[in-house]
């Protein structure tokens, strides 16, 4: 998994948002839009800088998706 497999995964998800829904991405239930909201903005600050590394305070859910996709 990687950073591409992640942006696509959420485009998917996002498609099929009915605005009250949450989310489940890599087995991890309950995710917000926010995590996703998150989860892009994560995309946006590796395509730049090529790790996440000084981005340290995730909630466990969105560390969990970025371990899945290799980003963490």
């Amino acid at each position: 998994m990687n950073k591409e497999d992640l942006e696509f995964d959420i485009s998917v998800a996002l498609d099929r948002w009915n605005e009250v829904s949450n989310f489940e991405l890599a087995g991890v239930k309950n995710l917000s839009r926010a995590d996703l909201d998150t989860l892009q903005m994560c995309c946006s600050y590796y395509d730049e800088h090529g790790t996440l590394h000084p981005l340290r305070y995730f909630s466990t859910e969105v560390k969990e998706v970025l371990k899945h996709y290799g980003m963490l």
